[in-house]
Order: structure tokens, then sequence, then C-alpha cells
């Protein structure tokens, strides 16, 4: 059966925020309260039927073993999540290698990880590619961008008086 393994990130609440030197907040998973969750319910269900180290270790990175969508288009997660998935990334990383072997039965844990490194930021501002303006137009466009800002001012002004 083929996993979609993507995470999103859980909406943070005050009652889950705790101190975390790397993120500035964090959830403690210990407590059973978690960062992320993974957006398709079969492949919650799939790591909740895993191998109990490797729901040991989903846990023990803040990964909840439910489902939960951001509602982005796939293959890319909120901006504003960015830290928080490097650090659930960071310590799937350093529980696979302290773990001997991780079972790869069903629920393939290193593509959790290729998941959130290959996911790409949605809403963040992409520069965009500009033909070669000549000065003669970035001169225009300048004198156009005074002349609106100050239609502005005076118009501002004339409803002062």
């Amino acid at each position: 059966m083929q996993l979609n393994y993507e995470i999103d990130i859980l909406p943070p609440r005050r009652d889950r925020r705790v101190s975390h030197p790397r993120l500035g907040w964090a959830q403690d998973a210990s407590a059973g309260l978690y960062l992320a969750a993974f957006r398709d319910p079969k492949t919650a269900a799939a790591a909740r039927a895993a191998d109990p180290r490797i729901t040991s270790i989903l846990q023990d990175a803040g990964v909840a073993l439910d489902s939960y969508s951001s509602e982005v288009p796939e293959g890319h997660y909120p901006q504003r999540d960015l830290q928080a998935r490097e650090y659930v990334m960071a310590c799937l990383m350093d529980a696979m290698q302290d773990e001997d072997e991780v079972p790869t039965d069903d629920f393939d844990l290193s593509e959790v990880v290729v998941q959130l490194s290959k996911s790409q930021p949605f809403g963040a501002l992409v520069p965009m590619e500009h033909g070669e303006d000549t000065v003669e137009e970035k001169r225009k466009a300048f004198v156009a961008m005074g002349i609106f800002a100050l239609s502005g001012y005076v118009a501002g002004f004339g409803l002062l008086i």
C-alpha cells in the first residue's frame, strides 16, 4: 500500500506550549501533546499499526499518530511551520541513528524524513523574474510611483483643510 508520508504542524495552543531552545516553543510529546500529525488518515492508521519502535520514535519526535491537514497543496507546507518541521525532522533523524535497526515493514520511517525534506514552503514570497528594464523604463516607473504617492498626500492634506 502506497502511503502519503506528509505531515502538518498542528496549530499552536497555549496549553501545549513549553519552552524549547531551538524553536522558542514546542509541544511536550512525553505528556501526550504533539507538534505534528500526518495529513493522510491512512498513513496515521498505518503508523498506529506499525512496530512499537516506530510509534515510539514518532511520538518522541512530537508526531501524533493521528491526522490533520493544514489545507495547503500537496508537497507544500505553510511557511510559518518551517522551524517546527526542521525540529521534527532533526528529532526523527537522531532517533533513527540511535536505533540499531528501524523496521520498515508496512511503515517506512525514512520516508517521513524524505517527505519533510522534499516539501516546499507555501505562501512564501518568491522573487519574480524581470526582463531587462532599460534605465528609462525604471525612471518612468519611479516617477509614476512618486506622482501617485504625492497625489495621495495632497488628497489627504485637502481633507484636513
